[in-house]
Formats: structure tokens, sequence, C-alpha cells
């Protein structure tokens, strides 16, 4: 047995008195297990109070940085950086393979749709179409199985579409034209095209194996004139859109007429209307567009009246009637689109006082917001406030003496300022009832040389702004006998 003693550093103070202790290790060999053990004799002045706890303690610690000792060894640092560069190296491995699969998985897609039968061949007669329509929230796959109980056909046909669009961009409204064919009481989806716009189109189609295709393809559109003719019998354009014409061709016939027909005390029952517009249809035969107007004839008051479509050599575009005259005039008479006529011009009872007076003006009824446009080309000269009266009012001065007054407006637009010029059409105000008003209406009024005249005598008796020249009638007529001779077949 060997004995190793360990002498302290230095001496503590406890208790006012010096207390010196040595740890004495002994080194004891047993003979049945040949181990060694190391046992820590502590020799110390008895005097001291805490001499033993505090030599055990000191022992223990000795015991524990021998034990941390072993972490900072060569060997064990180098079995723990081999350790991290294993687990690295598999992370590294774990994640290739997880990305090469992945890979692997998007590439092979197109392949790994659920199993279908295959389809036998079918004819064309054997096809059914319907068209369907998104409703609103409702998904591309809900709108197809709706219509086709075909689950791996449906499913295969979003995949396509998903593969052109974003489906999630989808709005209601959106209409699919779908084909499918019934087989043994079974239906399976053939077909889904979807018309983007004008011109572009995405298909989704089977082959005969039941796998499907997709394509972006170019919609060919095929240009028709529109004749659309019918008999007045509550109202123009009511009765003009029951005959299938396009609503913006029945506003435009309003515009060019206006001129020179009174729609509030022309039209009658039984009154006649022709429109010829352009038109561009798609495959399905389906109006993607309208175009210009090209020719209008209208039965008023046992009267035909019948405008044309014409551009001269210098792209200037005009409508003309049959003998070459302008039918654009330097007033209009109706500066309010869809107004009916409330109170003429003359002589009548008010409405507010009951008294009889001269009534300078035509009254024409709308709803209030409806825009007041400019009845012709010319300048601001006022725009007021007349509480007692006009309202809200404002006036143009013309060529030629002529000035045109509006009043009773709810609100007078933020460009029409003293001063402005403005274009016959142009907005330049909203129908109200302020003044003195019963209802939303707009009191027209037209002054010639400072005296007030009746609007509907004043512009029927204009001449129009400009007519053809003799060399250009040749032209002109070459250009109208197509359309006058639809006119003389019916």
């Amino acid at each position: 047995m060997s004995v190793e003693f360990f002498q302290p550093r230095r001496k503590r103070r406890q208790s006012g008195a010096l207390f010196a202790f040595q740890p004495q290790e002994v080194m004891m060999h047993e003979t049945k297990t040949s181990s060694v053990s190391r046992i820590f004799v502590l020799q110390g002045n008895k005097q001291g109070r805490r001499g033993p706890i505090k030599g055990m303690h000191t022992a223990r610690r000795m015991q524990r940085s021998k034990f941390l000792d072993f972490f900072h060894s060569p060997f064990f640092r180098l079995r723990a950086g081999l350790l991290a560069h294993s687990t690295l190296f598999l992370i590294l491995i774990v994640l290739g393979g997880l990305v090469f699969s992945s890979f692997r998985l998007m590439s092979a897609r197109p392949n790994k749709l659920p199993a279908r039968p295959p389809m036998p061949v079918v004819q064309t007669e054997q096809l059914s179409g319907e068209r369907v329509s998104l409703n609103p929230g409702e998904s591309l796959s809900n709108a197809l199985y709706r219509t086709v109980k075909d689950p791996s056909g449906v499913a295969s046909a979003v995949r396509i579409f998903s593969d052109f669009i974003n489906l999630k961009y989808l709005r209601a409204g959106q209409v699919f034209d779908v084909g499918y064919v019934t087989i043994d009481g079974k239906q399976y989806l053939r077909s889904v095209v979807m018309e983007r716009g004008r011109v572009d189109r995405i298909v989704a189609f089977a082959d005969k194996n039941g796998r499907f295709h997709g394509q972006q393809t170019k919609n060919f559109l095929k240009s028709e004139l529109a004749d659309i003719s019918g008999v007045i019998e509550s109202s123009l354009y009511g009765d003009g859109l029951a005959a299938g014409a396009a609503s913006n061709k029945l506003a435009q016939l309003f515009d060019v007429f206006a001129f020179t027909i009174d729609f509030q005390r022309d039209l009658h029952p039984g009154d006649t209307f022709r429109l010829i517009y352009e038109t561009e249809k798609d495959s399905f035969g389906e109006v993607a567009s309208v175009g210009s107007l090209l020719a209008a004839r209208l039965t008023a008051a046992g009267r035909e009246h019948t405008v044309f479509r014409y551009e001269d050599k210098d792209g200037k575009v005009g409508y003309y009637s049959e003998n070459g005259k302008g039918i654009r005039k330097a007033l209009l008479l109706m500066p309010v689109h869809g107004g009916r006529l409330t109170s003429t011009f003359g002589t009548r009872r008010n409405p507010v006082y009951g008294y009889t007076e001269n009534h300078p003006a035509l009254d024409f009824g709308a709803p209030i917001g409806t825009p007041v446009m400019a009845g012709g080309d010319g300048v601001i000269i006022h725009r007021g406030w007349d509480p007692n009266g006009y309202g809200n009012y404002l006036k143009i001065q013309h060529n030629n003496g002529y000035v045109t007054l509006y009043a009773h407006m709810s609100r007078i637009a933020r460009s029409s300022v003293k001063g402005a010029s403005v274009r016959q059409g142009q907005t330049i105000g909203y129908v109200g009832s302020t003044g003195m008003s019963t209802g939303p209406h707009l009191h027209y009024e037209i002054h010639v040389n400072n005296r007030a005249m009746n609007p509907a005598i004043v512009v029927r008796s204009m001449n129009s702004n400009r007519n053809l020249k003799e060399e250009e009638m040749a032209d002109f007529r070459r250009t109208i006998q197509p359309y006058l001779d639809k006119f003389r077949e019916q």
C-alpha cells in the first residue's frame, strides 16, 4: 500500500483559530478485485469545529475535477469529432434522398393520375354538350361534376386547366363548354373548353384511352352584319332589346336621331325601326364584340328617317342622309340620355304657385344624377346658384348668337368652370331638383340674339354642320348602296 500526502497551499481561519488539515490519500491494492482504491485521510486539529467536514468537501471537488478532466482529454475530443461528422453526413444523405425523390415525383406527375379504364372510341353523334357557368364561391371541379358524373375525368381536366391558369382567380359567371359521352349508363368526360377574352381559348380533351391533354389556341372570329328590325309597341329601347339589338347600339341610335326627332312626341305605337351594325362572332356563333352602326331607319310620325355612316378620305366619320346631308347640327334637341318631355315651351300653369306664366324652355324628366350634356360646342359664360328659381344652373355661348341654359341641376361638373370650352355631348352637370322645382328634371333653354326661343323649332330649322361635297358623293353612294338594297328588300 502506498501513501501520498497533499499539503494545502494556504491556511484557513475558522472561528478565530487556525485549522490546518492535510488530506492524505492512501493507495490500497485489493487482491480480490485487483483494483485500486483511493482513501482520503483527513488529519487536522480537532479543536476546529468544522475541520473534518470542510476536508470531505474538498475531497469531493477533487473527485469531480478528475471526472471532468476526462472530457477534455484528446481521446474524448477525437471520438466526439468523429461522431459529429458522421451525424452531419447522415443528415446530408437523407436530405439529398428527399430532394431526389421529390424531383422524380414531379417529373412523373402526368403519369400518376388515378387509373381509368380505357374508353371505347365513339362516333361524333354520340357526344353530348352542355354549357356550364360557375356559381359564386363554386370551384371548377364542382361545376364540372354537377354536369358530368365522372370523378376521374373531372380531376384530369382540372389538372390540365391548372397548368394554364390559376384556378383561384376564376370568377363567378365564367362559362365552360363541356362535352361528354354516355356508355352503359355511365358518363365519361371528353372535353372542356374555356374562352379567355375575345381570342384566347383553353381546351382540355381526352384521347381514345381516356388520357387528357391540354392546349391553348386562338379563337378565330368571323365578321358579320347584324340586321335588327321591329315594331314599336311600348318604347323604342325596350322593343329594340326584345328584337335582339345591342344596348349600346340603341343608345347610339338615340344620339344619331336626337337632332331631328322628338322621341317623346314623335314616336307612336306601330312605328318601325331597323339597325344594321358590325359584329364579330366566335366559332360557337356567339357575338364576341359589336362594331359601328352602319345604317339605321326609323319611322316617326309617319315620316321615314334614314342615316348612313360614312368615312371620308381624311378619316373623318359622320352620319348622313341618303342625299349626303349631315344630320349633326349645331345644337342638341334633348341634352339628357333617356329623358322624357314633361313640360313644353309656351304658356302654362306654374306648378309651384299655381298662376299662369310663360315657360321659356323644355323640361326633360330624368332620375337624379343623370348626366347633362352640352347642347353644342361653345364656352361657359356663367355658372351660378339661384335659390328662388334656377337652382344650380349653367350658360354656354355658341356660335351665331346662340346661348343655351341648363337649370335645376343637382350639381355642376368640376370641369365646367366659367371660361372653359366644351364640346357637344360633353357632360357639364347632373339632373337634380334644386331651386323652384317640384321634381328631378332638366330645364333647357335656347336663346337666339338674347331672346328665348322654342328649342324644338330652333334645332329642327338648323342646317347640318357639314354636307358632303360633290366629289365625295360618288364614293358615298357606293358605300351606302348595299344598305339601301337591304332596306328595299323588306
